[in-house]
């Protein structure tokens, strides 16, 4: 029998439709880094491969990059695509553990020491929705951040990895190497099911000593300045950590500077999310909120102006758009169908607001709301 005329070629490096789906919401959560989509598509797949390997974690990711690029960022949108909350995860600094000392917090205390805790004493039981204080990384505790979820999948970002000791170093390295981990109370703790991101600065005093000599900026300049991010880091990597660290990595991915045209987006995928926030209102109150290019090049300056990031964009939209409009709602100057046009006039210290009832009306706005 010719069993070759029966073969089909399988597309294996093709992407599923659900893969695709999460890759394309995850982007919408983390925008200007389009390496960081590779943490998604591996970390979807694994979660749903049914061979994968569980005798360790569904995946362990170090991303390395300037403060405020998304790194953490990237964790919390992998928590809200798989569990509809972005805070449902468990978060680690690094830097609460310098010293052996306080690892106690991560392993628990054994017995004899202050802080243990008898799994065996019914006083000791801890309630579904109340924190484990025996460990922060405890089986109890990863359950309750993800209360209510569907998913079954952990997640824990170590934020800094690089700045624990080195007994924090070699927890996790078991941790990753056999996906378990037994407390000092005697009670295992199994991560078979956990996604771990870590993020780090890695390098990158190095990098901003090249940029400064080059007079670049780090993630901009021409092409040809590009690979010695990718060389610098894997130069810090080696030095800073042995082989058997690097090959439990599933993925290595370095997070640029935003550029001005992502930070755009990330306003503009902000004002979406209020937009999604209005139409949870009540429908009455339900409105169409449309900002437009001013609009958005304000709040970013203002939240970029002495120094800051876009991690300050929540508290400049909250003062330059929601307290204004919360303050025409509560006075009933805002209907549900109107539409508000959000504008900036070059100068203002405010945003304006005008608003038109219907689209049956002419284009004018009928009414100026004008923030205090």
């Amino acid at each position: 029998m010719n069993y070759n005329a029966n073969l089909k070629e399988l597309h294996t490096n093709e992407p599923s439709v659900s893969e695709e789906l999460f890759v394309n919401q995850f982007n919408e959560k983390v925008i200007g880094q389009p390496d960081a989509e590779r943490i998604a598509l591996m970390a979807h797949s694994a979660i749903h491969n049914p061979l994968r390997d569980k005798t360790r974690p569904i995946g362990i990711y170090f991303l390395i990059g300037p403060s405020r690029t998304g790194k953490s960022l990237t964790a919390e949108a992998l928590a809200e695509l798989l569990h509809g909350d972005k805070n449902a995860l468990i978060r680690v600094q690094a830097s609460d553990y310098m010293t052996p000392a306080q690892l106690l917090d991560l392993k628990g205390a054994p017995p004899m020491y202050i802080g243990y805790r008898d799994p065996q004493n019914p006083e000791n039981k801890v309630a579904v929705t109340e924190s484990d204080p025996t460990s922060l990384i405890s089986g109890h505790n990863m359950n309750r951040v993800r209360l209510g979820s569907k998913s079954a999948v952990d997640i824990i970002v170590i934020e800094e990895f690089e700045k624990g000791c080195d007994d924090f170093y070699k927890l996790f390295m078991g941790i990753f190497d056999k996906g378990k981990l037994i407390l000092g109370n005697g009670v295992p703790v199994d991560f078979s099911n956990t996604i771990f991101v870590l993020t780090s600065n890695l390098g990158m005093a190095a990098m901003e000593r090249m940029s400064n000599q080059k007079h670049i900026g780090f993630g901009t300049g021409p092409k040809e300045n590009k690979p010695d991010v990718g060389s610098v880091v894997k130069n810090a990597l080696r030095q800073s950590y042995p082989p058997e660290f690097r090959n439990r990595l599933d993925a290595i991915v370095i997070y640029e500077e935003l550029s001005a045209s992502s930070m755009v987006k990330i306003v503009e995928a902000e004002i979406a999310q209020v937009q999604k926030r209005i139409n949870s209102l009540p429908e009455e109150s339900v409105f169409t909120l449309q900002a437009d290019a001013s609009a958005s090049q304000f709040l970013l300056h203002e939240a970029t102006k002495d120094g800051g990031s876009v991690a300050e964009l929540k508290r400049v939209i909250s003062k330059y758009l929601l307290d204004p409009l919360g303050r025409e709602l509560s006075k009933g100057t805002i209907s549900g169908g109107d539409r508000i046009v959000v504008t900036h006039n070059s100068g203002a210290a405010t945003l304006t607001f005008s608003k038109v009832e219907s689209e049956a009306i002419a284009m004018q706005p009928k009414l100026s709301l004008q923030a205090a």
